[in-house]
């Protein structure tokens, strides 16, 4: 019988991305290689349109009746979509759920 042994420092949060494995273009291929800093200009407008929308999340809002495991309902519905996503991952193995699905809010 085959074994997988994992070592998890802690458990995090893991979101779907679906342009994670996407080609990167030959336009942008040849930008990288032929225009200075266009790659850390490109990670950067990736990164600030991704981030940009999280804002509203991850402010704490004092009347939210589930403080404990998210900050709003923004929030909650990010925890969701993690969850859902994780699970996705899971195949039969159902009980890794709880394991995997960090304590504090995303």
């Amino acid at each position: 019988m085959a074994k997988l042994l994992i070592f998890q420092r802690t458990r995090h949060w893991a979101a779907d991305n679906p342009s994670y494995c996407k080609e990167v273009s030959a336009g942008n291929r040849w930008a990288i290689a032929n225009i200075r800093f266009f790659a850390k200009w490109m990670r950067f407008q990736l990164f600030w349109a991704g981030s940009d929308g999280f804002h509203a999340s991850l402010k704490i809002d004092p009347s939210w009746n589930q403080p404990d495991i998210s900050l709003n309902e923004a929030n909650h519905k990010i925890r969701e979509m993690m969850i859902d996503h994780i699970h996705n991952g899971l195949n039969d193995y159902e009980e890794l759920l709880a394991k995997l699905v960090p304590p504090y809010s995303p």
